[in-house]
């Protein structure tokens, strides 16, 4: 897979417990599924494709319980949005968003499940005046535009976190890069509706990677990961809300533009996947641990 998988592929990321699956493009666009079941296996554009986008199509991905559905989603050539579907006892089929939106050519994408035991979905693209857009999925209903979430720095990544409860207490935290280049938060609360967020990260890199991940225990935690260049080298580093925002421990050097994806096995029990160089392309893991983040025993890519 390493020698296959792109440059500066978009990655995406979920999992159930240590049930791993990983998302990442060939050179040639195709979307590709790596598993992880004790071993990393697939991550073949031969055999693991599950949808094809466009050269270096954003891709994001989304999952309910133990892989009954999963969402992949993408762009094709055509800038519209795509959907690879999988729901137990169907496998992968093409989702009900595929071609009814177009966004902009630049546009970056971010998915998230909003319910844990529903397919309620919420996507967030990026159209060509330069607004954050919110499309929603409610069972029984069709994909319709949501909420229109503002101007944002034309490019720019974006990143979601939700957590994933009923109402009145669903919570999702959107995470983009503004004109003047600060990641900012848009924040939903059932009660409140959507507000701008107290989350805000002043970045050098025009069109720096994202990515989010959160879990609930007692409060709602959140983890954001984003690109720097600290010392001429290039890093993705990570904000954390635990009641309040701070910097994080992870810090680890990337290739430049690299993007980055993020789960949570269990609480506080997080993987990150990147691109530092390893087998020129292939997508590194890095895993917390009782000493702290470490590299990771499994690399996706690193097969053959």
């Amino acid at each position: 897979m390493a020698e296959l998988i792109a440059n500066h592929t978009g990655i995406a990321a979920v999992n159930h417990s240590a049930h791993l699956r990983i998302y990442a493009t060939a050179v040639d666009g195709s979307v590709v599924e790596s598993q992880y079941e004790g071993k990393w296996t697939g991550g073949l554009p031969s055999r693991n494709t599950i949808g094809h986008g466009k050269i270096l199509t954003p891709v994001s991905a989304t999952n309910l319980g133990s892989f009954n559905s999963i969402r992949v989603y993408f762009l094709d050539s055509k800038n519209q949005l795509q959907e690879a579907a999988w729901d137990t006892g169907k496998g992968w089929y093409t989702g009900a968003l595929s071609n009814q939106f177009t966004v902009a050519p630049f546009s970056s994408v971010a998915s998230t499940f909003i319910h844990e035991k529903s397919t309620d979905l919420r996507v967030y693209a990026q159209l060509s005046d330069f607004t954050i857009q919110e499309f929603v999925y409610t069972p029984g209903e069709q994909w319709a535009k949501g909420a229109s979430l503002g101007r944002a720095l034309a490019g720019t990544n974006i990143a979601v976190a939700s957590n994933r409860a009923d109402h009145p207490n669903l919570k999702i935290r959107l995470y983009f890069q503004d004109p003047e280049l600060n990641i900012v938060e848009k924040a939903y609360d059932s009660e409140a509706g959507w507000y701008d967020g107290n989350f805000r990260v002043a970045s050098s890199i025009p069109r720096c990677s994202l990515a989010a991940v959160s879990w609930n225990d007692s409060s709602f935690h959140i983890r954001v990961y984003y690109s720097v260049v600290e010392d001429s080298t290039n890093r993705i580093q990570e904000q954390c809300w635990d009641g309040g925002w701070a910097q994080g421990q992870f810090n680890q050097p990337s290739i430049p533009g690299s993007q980055v994806a993020a789960i949570s096995l269990s609480p506080g029990d997080l993987r990150v996947y990147l691109q530092n160089g390893y087998a020129v392309t292939a997508v590194s893991e890095w895993a917390t641990g009782p000493s702290g983040w470490g590299i990771g025993t499994r690399i996706a890519g690193e097969y053959s």
